[in-house]
């Protein structure tokens, strides 16, 4: 029995891609290309390899699932990426600059520029997302915790 406030859905979730040009198989060549970047880059090539090594074809899998529920909707991407990434100590904020650096040139090698651009609005989306939630440290509110009544982050 559902609440009246809360009445159960008749009718299905239309899901809409975020462009009539994006498919499974540009998914598929921005992640591969992507990574492949990364693992012979001299800052994020030695943090991704240690993590992944042996196991890069699942995660490649988990990255095109989690892309496709992105761009595609597909919902496909069950994941919890913020705790994994959380217990990444070795990560720094500047590898974060230097994943999007990779990631934007990666982008507009593969599609064009409309498509790039969607992809890089969502890739910064993530990355600040998981900045925030590795690095933000709010002080307790207390007299030097405010700023012109604003938290001040650490």
């Amino acid at each position: 029995m559902s609440h009246p406030d809360f009445p159960i859905r008749t009718t299905p979730v239309t899901r809409h891609k975020v462009h009539p040009d994006i498919d499974e198989a540009l998914i598929n060549t921005v992640v591969e290309t992507f990574y492949e970047k990364i693992r012979t880059d001299a800052q994020l090539g030695p943090i991704f390899n240690a993590r992944i090594e042996g196991r890069w074809p699942e995660h490649l899998a988990k990255m095109k699932d989690f892309w496709s529920s992105l761009m595609l909707t597909t919902g496909r991407y069950k994941g919890r990426p913020m705790a994994v990434h959380a217990q990444m100590s070795e990560v720094k904020p500047e590898d974060f600059t230097r994943w999007l650096e990779l990631f934007r040139a990666n982008a507009h090698e593969i599609c064009e520029k409309d498509i790039a651009d969607l992809f890089i609005t969502r890739a910064e989306k993530v990355a600040e997302s998981f900045q925030l939630g590795m690095f933000y440290k709010h002080k307790i509110a207390s007299g030097d915790a405010f700023n012109n009544g604003e938290i001040v982050g650490q």
